[in-house]
């Protein structure tokens, strides 16, 4: 959804394409005028997800809202130039190997160039329920799993969702409480999400495992082989104790319980990058590609663009 701003005499427009956040100069006009030219680009914007027209090769999105559709030809990039648009791992993966084809020919990408495209890479909806089969089966822990569930039906960020508390699920209203990272007057702001089906099912089971406490998702309250939250402390290796079994055991006690907590984004971004190790999915970045996927897949499905902002929370400005 298109939004306008003024600044000094001049006013602007802000929209978001495929997640991305793009604002133009107006000018000095009435602030009707100005509200006329945010509902235009909401027009053409919509008339792109729904497929009735199309980005023009080497058109600029915002030269291309800016005038009404009809940028002029110095706006035009050539055809040639590579443009910025979002890519599924599937796509991404062929244009790898095409790259890769002839090994002897200079014909690699760059640095910069194979940045650009990681950057733009989102999941399908069958990419993300083969992603969220493989998890289920990967998985060290029992949290992980639901942790990645619930940021790729709804599009939280990783820090949201390490924010999130089981009262702020509503089973039966069919939606989630998201608390976000920005601040308002001193105070969090909030919002939500749907709560598929799927996902419903998901956190239901979580719940029956769940190691007690307010936050949804939290450390086992035992954790075998954590330098924290292990069983037992004292272990040594062969040089410091010995090489016998009774030599290395002999510092070993048992290790006080310690209380249910909150994960770090820290250990969340490692529990993700450990369960997708030597698998297909270890290209991933990192939890935020499951929030790219999500707005892309919802625009894909021809979700009001309002809609989406609403449950990401782009409405509010953020990325």
């Amino acid at each position: 959804m298109a939004s306008i701003q003024r600044k000094g005499r001049n006013w602007y427009c802000q929209f978001y394409y495929f997640g991305d956040r793009h604002t133009f100069t107006i000018g000095r006009v009435s602030e009707d005028e100005a509200h006329a030219k945010s509902a235009q680009v909401d027009y053409l914007l919509m008339r792109l997800r729904q497929r009735l027209i199309e980005l023009p090769p080497g058109v600029d999105i915002v030269a291309f809202v800016q005038y009404d559709g009809k940028p002029p030809a110095s706006s035009i990039a050539p055809v040639d130039a590579p443009s910025r648009q979002r890519l599924t791992l599937a796509a991404l993966r062929d244009r790898y190997l095409a790259t890769h084809e002839h090994a002897k020919e200079t014909n690699t990408l760059t640095d910069e160039e194979r940045e650009e495209l990681w950057e733009c890479l989102f999941l399908t909806l069958p990419e993300i329920a083969e992603l969220l089969q493989y998890v289920e089966s990967a998985a060290r822990h029992a949290s992980i799993f639901p942790m990645v569930s619930f940021c790729a039906h709804t599009g939280a960020r990783r820090a949201e969702m390490l924010r999130a508390r089981i009262d702020d699920l509503d089973f039966e209203g069919e939606t989630v409480l998201i608390r976000e990272m920005k601040r308002e007057k001193g105070r969090r702001t909030t919002r939500r999400a749907p709560l598929s089906p799927f996902l419903a099912g998901v956190l239901r089971q979580w719940l029956t495992e769940h190691a007690g406490g307010q936050y949804l998702f939290c450390h086992d309250v035992e954790v075998a082989r954590s330098r924290k939250r292990s069983a037992t402390t004292g272990h040594r290796g062969e040089k410091a104790g010995g090489t016998s079994l009774k030599a290395r055991l002999s510092g070993v006690r048992s290790r006080e319980r310690q209380p249910v907590g909150p994960l770090t984004a820290d250990e969340a971004h490692d529990h993700l990058k450990r369960t997708l190790a030597g698998s297909k999915w270890e290209v991933m970045r990192g939890w935020h590609v499951l929030r790219h996927s999500f707005i892309s897949c919802c625009a894909a499905a021809g979700v009001d663009q309002r809609l989406i902002d609403e449950w990401v929370g782009h409405d509010r400005g953020d990325a």
